[in-house]
């Protein structure tokens, strides 16, 4: 009895020691995640700040090219977030955008602000688009019945959508909506494992072109100052 009272008090020690470990990490994460959203000056770095201080470091991927194909010479595109979680794969576009926006369902989208109009391309037709896409990449690795979403996060509280569309969030909101995404158990801790790896060696097998990512990086800009 003495050796079972001793392996027991062991036990709760333990128990213990983890319960305050991982309640000192969530608040500390809170901390951080309230410093960064009271910034000032924020920049299309802070969403994935947000990510990097709450979820786990593998489950996220950043400035992401991926092909439309598994040809050679296959076009690529670009997303700028991607995580992984139990309720699928999540394809974030961040944007910088001021002012008030026109944003149909369909078609371009137009930024009114300080009396000049910006009209750029929809990004959430973009987001379906690469999302098909890549379920369809997916497949050829039987990865299939995997939920992939997108979304468009914005930076700034103060911009206006014409339209209230699901598909975007504020930057505030990122991390509640990763959340309540996970809450669907779709993936096993395995199939999670094993999305992030095909993702990644996607973007391995890509031989990137330069003049591709050139004309990206200036293309991207639109609608973001």
């Amino acid at each position: 009895m003495e050796y079972f009272a001793k392996f027991c008090i062991a036990v709760m020690i333990i128990l213990t020691a983890i319960f305050c470990v991982y309640l000192f990490v969530k608040i500390k994460n809170k901390i951080q995640t309230e410093i960064l959203l009271r910034q000032k000056n924020r920049t299309v770095d802070l969403p994935y700040n947000l990510l990097k201080t709450n979820l786990a470091k593998r489950s996220i991927m950043r400035r992401v090219y991926l092909p439309f194909t598994e040809e050679p010479d296959s076009n690529i595109y670009y997303i700028d977030l991607i995580t992984v979680n139990r309720g699928g794969v999540l394809l974030i576009t961040v944007k910088n955008l001021k002012g008030t926006i026109e944003n149909p369902f369909k078609g371009d989208w137009r930024q009114f602000y300080n009396d000049n109009i910006t009209q750029f391309r929809n990004p959430l037709e973009n987001g379906s688009y690469h999302a098909r896409s890549l379920a369809a990449l997916m497949k050829k690795y039987k990865l299939v019945n995997i939920p992939i979403k997108y979304a468009v996060c914005y930076i700034d509280n103060k911009t206006r959508f014409k339209n209230r569309i699901e598909q975007i969030i504020a930057v505030d909101k990122l991390i509640p909506y990763i959340k309540d995404m996970s809450k669907n158990r779709f993936l096993s801790n395995k199939e999670i494992f094993r999305t992030i790896s095909v993702i990644q060696n996607m973007r391995k097998s890509i031989r990137t072109n330069k003049n591709f990512i050139a004309k990206k990086s200036r293309t991207d800009t639109r609608g973001r100052k």
